[in-house]
């Protein structure tokens, strides 16, 4: 009821970038919810006050939101949510420049996507623990989570994903100054790329052409009903 028409209107200022109303609809929200004692739904919504709090740089109070989120869903065996906790605590240890804190909970966050056999969740997070890694130099690691992603992001016919992955892959491979191998990548990526662009417009152009065949049928039907009508005057 109530809630979740707050809860909405929340989401809505969130991603119109419109913060403060943002927090002040989910804070009204997470009330209303520990008003009846629906601790879960409140933590739940207390998730979207960490996203605001990254968003606005208090990476800290967002690490500390994301905890208490991640605590109270594991103990509740909602261990989706408590994974999806893990892996925002990682991004946020990860813009810190804590690397090994971001890896730690990363990991817990892979273990989850594994037991819920998740492979587009699973594929996003092998791709964070690449670019993790990178960050510490470890290019080789970094190599194997890329390849890893790739794989999932080819099995379930993820293009955007899989162009992604060879992005992140000519960079790494650049970054270990493996130029050879970064162009085998970075050609790979434009290629990706163009492939999705050119869906893109095809998909473009398919819902004109509907939208111009399906105008033609309404001309016709109006040229029709027109007709009618004048023969049944021509007929009174």
């Amino acid at each position: 009821g109530q809630a979740v028409l707050m809860n909405n209107l929340g989401v809505s200022y969130l991603y119109a970038d419109d913060f403060e109303k943002a927090e002040e609809y989910f804070n009204k929200t997470r009330n209303i919810y520990l008003s009846i004692d629906d601790t879960l739904s409140a933590i739940q919504v207390e998730t979207n006050l960490g996203i605001i709090a990254y968003y606005k740089g208090d990476t800290t109070e967002a690490i500390a939101i994301y905890r208490r989120t991640a605590s109270v869903m594991e103990k509740a065996g909602n261990i989706r949510s408590a994974g999806n906790a893990w892996s925002n605590i990682a991004e946020c240890y990860r813009e810190l420049g804590y690397y090994d804190s971001a890896e730690y909970y990363l990991n817990k966050a892979i273990e989850v996507d594994i037991k819920l056999e998740d492979p587009e969740s699973l594929g996003t997070s092998y791709r964070i623990k690449g670019s993790i890694n990178n960050s510490k130099g470890k290019y080789n690691v970094a190599r194997e989570n890329y390849l890893k992603s790739l794989e999932i992001a080819e099995e379930i016919g993820r293009k955007h994903d899989i162009s992604e992955c060879y992005k992140l892959m000519y960079l790494n491979e650049q970054d270990a100054n493996n130029f050879d191998q970064a162009l085998i990548f970075h050609k790979l990526y434009i290629s990706y790329e163009d492939s999705i662009q050119l869906e893109s417009n095809s998909e473009i152009l398919g819902k004109v052409e509907a939208e111009n065949e399906f105008n033609k049928q309404l001309d016709v039907q109006k040229a029709e009903d027109e007709q009618k009508i004048k023969h049944k005057k021509k007929k009174v």
